[in-house]
Parts: structure tokens; C-alpha cells; sequence
């Protein structure tokens, strides 16, 4: 990118009414050259990223401090809470889509309110998002008191001051008034779905296991992180009970010392006008998962991590499809393709297990995941590979097993699984093709996504559905991510 060149950020102690630190970096956006995400062939050209160019901790008498981030004009935005861990402290995220950071990084001492510093990225370019991460001193109730969209996201930590009528300033969410009377308390909204506990059961010696427990139907996000190494769940919309008249906004959860977890938390994740619930769960190493309702609760989950035995490497296995995305469907319409994805993702899961080898899925049951998350899940992981497995329609005049990638550090991989499918499967060889597809296009570590067989060809369709070709097609993906993972010095 060409660079215009901004102003440097500055701190100006005691020149902003009542002490504030004014973190500002006003820059003239005239001519900016953006990061415009290359959009795929069959959807429209994404809108130019909105700078973001303006962040100010203003410190307040109640105690607390009031940040503000100013955007060009209006963007939406969530946040979320994360608890502390033994290497960092408790902050909140806040996450502005289609954004673009003007002063490319910030990280500026507060210590002011509860608050440390600020920090705040360009996240990522593919989508471009802008993440502003709060660093917290001390447990304090933390309130986003803007509403998404908006071009000035306001958050409040700790009690604030009454705000000057005509500052656009909104209230806590679900009081109803137009402006704060005076000091701000912690609010909490009234919500109809509510994560009502989280309980450690027993299954057996290699495994940890957790029943998570709604009032209600929620679907699941997965989390990974591997720094540090911690797997986690979002629930939308549902309102921890654990959490109420908690300043910190997240509780410690109790469970039986095992081997691998270091610790169990569940916080709240405040977004406008209601609260989302965190699970987190600290390991020494990121661990292949199940994640399936627990048919003995109404509306509940259960989580299972596989903590022995030790893995080499980790591969992300992505089932494609599933929830309300079901992707192709036989002529009947009675076969869908996110079964047959998970089916084959399951297989090769076992497959690489039993070589000794971390594979994690994106799922493992029908449950919707976000495309763009997919990916997000193997970055955050610091995978080494990614693989998705799909199933091909809509070609009346061809047949076949194909396989895509995006990057040239990925044109191995693929040209790989191509090969070993079409030798185990005997099916027609489509090749190894590049597309810009967002599965293969947005992970930072090589990355192929095989299409097996089509489900609209009547030949294939008979092949597809029986086990022992899907396992045919595991194996054949499994010994390629092997030996791959082999050259790595993964082996």
C-alpha cells in the first residue's frame, strides 16, 4: 500500500477537561488508500474499509474512565470480555467491521478508572476488521453504552459522570432514558435466554467433559487460541447466571484436577443491549474436541476434550456446510451435503488420531459455523494445515474429484490430495485448481479444499453415501497431511 503519512499519536495529560489522557490520532483521510478485501468471483466487490482514527480515555470523578473510539462515519461492532489469565489480565474486546485503522497500531498507557492501556490492530484485512482491546487493572463493571451502528463507540469502566445533554451519548442498555442523571451503574438487561450453569461429568480417563445448560435452543461458537492455548465456546444472546452482581464479569468454575486443563471460566460478553456467555478452558496444548447436545437435559451441551494422549502437529478439518447452510442436496433432495461432509471429516479425524496427529474440526455436529470463521478458527490455532471437505453439484455434463487452493504455498498440498483421492477413489481427475474461495484464501498456513465426488451424478451418489469409500477418500487425505506434517519436522 502507498503510504500517506499520518500524525503521531500523542498523550496530552491535563490539557482535556477534568485530567483526561487524550489518545488522538486526527488524521486527514482525504486520499486514503484502503485495504479492500478481493471479493469472490460470484459475490459483489466489497465497500472500502472505514477509517478509524480517533481513541480517548477520559478519566472521570465517579472513578471510572470513559474511552471513545471515533470512526469516519457509522460502523458496527460487537464486544466481548475476556477473562484474566496467567499471562495476561482481564480486557475487553471490542471488534469494528469494515474498518481500517489510521495509525496502523496503537498501544498507550491509561492507568486511570481501572484501565491500564489501550491497544488496537488492524485485526485482519480479509475481512477488514479493527480490534481495540481494553487492558484491565482491577475487576470493574464494564458497560458499551453506544449502540451499532455508530461512528463514536463509547464504553464506560467503572461509575462515569453525567454526560452533557447533545453529546449523542446513549444510555446504559434497557434503562430508557435519553442521557445519564449522574454516576452510571452497572446495568443488566433483561434477556429471555439465559446459560444457567456449567458442570464438570464424568465419561472416562482420557477425556474432559463439561454439560453446559440453557433455558432455551442456542447454537455454539467454538474459540481457539494458542496464546496462550485455550478452547471456548460463545452462546449468543444467552445471559450468564453465574455472573450476576459479579464486578469482574466472569467466575472460575470448578472442576477435578486433570491433566493438560489448567483452568475453567465463564464470563459475559456485553453487546449493546444484551449479554452473551464465554466457556473458556485453559490447556497446557490445544486438543482434538466433541461438541454435540446432551440428550439427557433439555437445551444442553456437552463438551469433550481428549486430554491424553499427547499430539504432534494440528490440523484443522473442516466439515463444510451444516446448521442452516446445508449446501447440495441429491436429486431427491433427501441426502445432504454437510452430513456427508462431517461423515468423511469424522473418518479422517480417527485417521490422523490414531497417526499420532492434533485434527481439530469445526464442527462436529450440525451446527452453523460462520464461513469466514472457519479459517479464523486455524489462525488462531497456529495450525499447520488446513483441509475442508466438501461435496460437488450442479455439473451435468462432468463427474469426478477436484481439489482447490488459493496461495502458492498451498498448490502442494492440494496438487497432494488430488492425487492420492483420484488414486484411491478411481474417480475422473478434475485437478488441482486455484480459486480464491474464502476457506482456502483467508488461513495463514497452507490450506485445500477437496471436493469428493459429486452428489448429482447418479454413479458417484451410490459410491458417496457407502462407508468404506468414505474411508477410502480419509485415508487418502490422511496420508498426504502425514507426510506433510513429516516435512515440517512435525513427524
Amino acid at each position: 500500500m502507498m503510504g500517506a503519512r499520518w500524525p503521531a499519536l500523542v498523550c496530552a495529560r491535563g490539557a482535556a477537561p477534568r485530567g483526561a489522557l487524550r489518545l488522538a490520532a486526527l488524521a486527514c483521510v482525504t486520499g486514503l488508500l484502503a485495504l479492500v478485501p478481493v471479493a469472490a468471483q460470484d459475490q459483489p466487490a466489497a465497500k472500502e474499509p472505514t477509517p478509524v482514527g480517533e481513541i480517548t480515555a477520559t478519566p472521570q470523578k465517579a472513578g471510572g474512565v470513559l474511552i471513545a473510539v471515533v470512526a469516519r462515519a457509522p460502523v458496527r461492532y460487537t464486544s466481548f470480555r475476556l477473562s484474566a489469565t496467567l499471562e495476561a489480565p482481564e480486557r475487553l474486546v471490542v471488534d469494528i467491521e469494515d474498518a481500517f485503522l489510521v495509525q496502523g497500531k496503537l498501544v498507550q498507557a491509561v492507568d486511570a478508572g481501572g484501565v491500564s492501556r489501550i491497544r488496537a490492530s488492524q485485526y485482519s484485512t480479509v475481512p477488514p476488521v479493527v480490534r481495540v482491546v481494553l487492558d484491565l487493572a482491577e475487576p470493574s463493571p464494564v458497560r458499551v453504552l453506544t449502540q451499532s451502528p455508530s461512528a463514536e463507540i463509547k464504553v464506560a469502566v467503572g461509575q462515569i459522570d453525567e454526560q452533557p445533554t447533545g453529546t449523542g451519548e446513549t444510555s446504559p442498555p434497557g434503562t430508557g432514558a435519553q442521557t445519564p442523571t449522574g454516576p452510571v451503574d452497572e446495568q443488566r438487561p433483561d434477556q429471555k435466554l439465559h446459560l444457567l450453569g456449567v458442570e464438570q461429568v464424568v465419561s472416562g480417563p482420557d477425556t474432559f467433559d463439561l454439560r453446559i445448560s440453557l433455558d432455551g435452543p442456542a447454537d455454539p461458537v467454538l474459540i481457539l487460541t494458542a496464546d496462550p492455548n485455550c478452547m471456548g465456546l460463545d452462546f449468543p444472546n444467552a445471559a450468564p447466571e453465574a455472573t450476576k452482581g459479579v464486578a469482574s464479569g466472569w467466575v472460575d468454575v470448578p472442576f477435578t484436577p486433570t491433566p493438560g486443563v489448567r483452568w475453567v471460566r465463564l464470563a459475559e460478553l456485553p453487546s449493546g443491549d444484551t449479554l452473551s456467555s464465554r466457556l473458556t478452558v485453559g490447556l497446557d496444548r490445544l486438543m482434538p474436541y466433541d461438541l454435540a447436545r446432551d440428550t439427557s437435559a433439555p437445551n444442553a451441551w456437552k463438551l469433550s476434550l481428549r486430554v491424553a494422549p499427547v499430539y504432534r502437529g494440528v490440523v484443522i478439518v473442516d466439515p463444510g456446510h451444516g446448521g442452516t447452510e446445508a449446501g447440495a442436496m441429491d436429486p431427491s433432495r433427501t441426502i445432504h451435503e454437510e452430513d456427508l461432509n462431517l461423515q468423511i471429516a469424522l473418518k479422517l479425524r480417527s485417521e490422523l488420531l490414531k497417526r499420532g496427529v492434533c485434527a481439530i474440526l469445526t464442527r462436529t455436529a450440525n451446527t452453523t459455523v460462520d464461513l469466514f470463521h472457519r479459517p479464523e478458527l486455524a489462525n488462531e490455532a497456529d495450525a499447520d494445515l488446513f483441509v475442508s471437505i466438501h461435496h460437488n453439484s450442479g455439473a451435468s455434463d462432468t463427474s469426478g474429484t477436484e481439489t482447490w487452493y488459493t496461495s502458492a504455498a498451498s498448490r502442494p498440498l492440494a496438487e497432494s490430495i488430488q492425487a492420492s483421492l483420484v488414486a484411491a477413489l478411481h474417480l475422473y481427475d478434475r485437478g488441482a485448481k486455484a480459486g480464491r474461495l474464502v476457506a482456502t484464501r483467508a488461513t495463514q498456513m497452507p490450506a485445500a479444499l477437496a471436493e469428493i465426488a459429486f452428489l448429482d451424478v447418479p454413479d458417484e451418489l451410490k459410491l458417496i453415501i457407502k462407508d468404506d469409500f468414505q474411508q477410502k477418500a480419509a485415508v487418502a487425505i490422511a496420508d498426504v497431511v502425514e507426510s506433510v506434517l513429516k516435512s515440517l519436522g512435525k513427524g
